[in-house]
């Protein structure tokens, strides 16, 4: 892969998701080191349009550092006034990202860089885990820049209290 490729990789991991985004209860690490190593396994690979959308399919998976996505298909659109920027990344089928104890699942996952937001889509619903901690939804939308986390159509969510810390009442 070119320089131009292993950028753009960099982004759809740094952003997709465990960017902290989600609220407290599911706070993600932030701060990744844009120097780990990224590595992306899939069965194929095919660049369109001049290197403007590539396309990983078959078994996709992404690893940096700690976060690891799994997918059918990865859609990359890169930016065509040359910046290296990928416009958006698109993750599909049976969408998986762990880091930690954190993870999430769902149908399909859209970053759209202009806007900072992630959208994660499930059906019947996307799910999100952080330890015992899970919230489901048809639709979760991650802000990234305000840090905000959106759930739409019928929310569930069950978490548990966290356990006295050493100098508090109980």
């Amino acid at each position: 892969m070119n320089a131009k490729n292993n950028k753009l990789i960099s982004i759809l991991i740094a952003v997709l998701l465990f960017s902290g985004a989600f609220s407290p209860v599911f706070s993600w690490a932030q701060g990744e080191s844009e120097k780990s190593p990224i590595e992306v396994v899939s069965d194929r690979m095919r660049s369109e349009t001049k290197g403007d959308k590539i396309i990983f399919s078959g078994n996709v998976v992404a690893n940096w550092s700690e976060l690891e996505i799994r997918c059918d298909v990865m859609e990359i659109y890169n930016s065509s006034q040359g910046e290296g920027g990928a416009d958006q990344v698109i993750a599909i089928g049976n969408v998986k990202l762990k880091k930690g104890t954190r993870r999430a699942e769902g149908d399909k996952a859209i970053y759209i860089d202009k806007d900072q937001k992630v959208i994660l889509k499930g059906s019947p619903y996307a799910t999100a885990w952080e330890e015992d901690n899970i919230i489901e939804g048809k639709e979760m939308i991650f802000y990234l820049e305000t840090d905000r986390f959106l759930v739409n159509d019928r929310v569930k969510m069950k978490f548990y209290p966290k356990k006295d810390s050493p100098g508090k009442g109980k």
